[in-house]
């Protein structure tokens, strides 16, 4: 479950949605897992990912890739944060493990801490690490309640993200539960995207980000638009057999965010739009009850 917690999320709409993902998780995480399980993993993003611990961000980015703690470019100096951002490479749109040529770039910022070492400041706060599947419903609706906004969109990070948390071919990131090998009998695994606007911030080759609403050209980024990146990882995520289910909040009639979560979604009847709050907690249960339906099916 990718949400969104960027800046425009502050206030109402955060507290709509963390209502919204609560009841979804209710409903979906059955109390008795002895004979069938429901697990779900919750992928906060804005401007990076950060990851639940020191092993899954070494996994994710390379260890020997982050030894240059800053750069300098254009006269100003970044330094590397504890978050990561997207992939380059022939892999950047597959769910491939992460290894030489195709981990994430660690995300450099010119905000920092520290004095005599200096650490680039995440986007996403603590608090809002990415959690791999679970069944326990505590934690789970204990993270959801967590969540604060900041930052701006890079929905490709979320979408990436989502992905890797339902892909056996990152199982070695995550120390709890690890997702179930494609093809497994009785295996669904589903993806759900809710943003709240369109998609607008992508990253140079050297993990900086470019902040341009100018799809589809955002020609200083390494990949191009968060919009085609996003566009290009749903359909290779759906071509894995994974559904998609997509949400979208407030969109305003931004055509360019309806046509990515349009094209995101597995099928125009798994795509939703949410005017309000109410709305927004319908999307999430319709979804929730057709899991459930889909489950008690089997």
């Amino acid at each position: 479950m990718m949400l969104d917690i960027t800046g425009s999320m502050a206030g109402q709409k955060l507290t709509d949605l963390k209502a919204s993902a609560t009841d979804l998780i209710n409903i979906v995480v059955w109390d008795d897992q002895s004979k069938f399980t429901s697990k779900v993993a919750i992928v906060p993003f804005s401007e990076d990912i950060r990851l639940p611990n020191t092993t899954a961000l070494g996994k994710a980015r390379s260890t020997t890739l982050a030894t240059a703690t800053s750069k300098s470019v254009s006269g100003t100096t970044y330094y590397l944060s504890d978050c990561v951002v997207e992939r380059t490479g022939t892999q950047k749109y597959t769910d491939a493990a992460p290894a030489a040529g195709q981990y994430a770039m660690g995300h450099y910022t010119s905000t920092f801490t520290g004095t005599t070492t200096k650490k680039g400041v995440c986007t996403v706060p603590v608090g809002a690490e990415v959690m791999p599947l679970s069944s326990d419903k505590t934690a789970l609706l204990n993270k959801v309640a967590g969540l604060s906004a900041g930052g701006r969109t890079a929905g490709h990070l979320g979408t990436a993200w989502a992905w890797y948390t339902l892909s056996s071919n990152w199982a070695s990131l995550w120390a709890t539960s690890t997702p179930a090998a494609y093809g497994s009998a009785n295996l669904e695994k589903i993806a759900i995207l809710m943003t709240d606007g369109e998609y607008n911030t992508q990253y140079t080759s050297a993990g900086i980000s470019v902040n341009q609403n100018s799809y589809p050209t955002c020609s200083s980024a390494a990949n191009g638009c968060s919009t085609t990146q996003s566009r290009a990882l749903c359909t290779a995520m759906k071509a894995k057999g994974i559904v998609v289910y997509t949400i979208g909040f407030q969109l305003g009639g931004n055509q360019t965010a309806i046509d990515t979560l349009n094209q995101c979604a597995t099928e125009p009847g798994k795509f939703y739009t949410a005017d309000d709050g109410t709305q927004l907690q319908q999307a999430f249960r319709d979804i929730a009850l057709k899991l459930t339906s889909l489950y008690l099916s089997k």
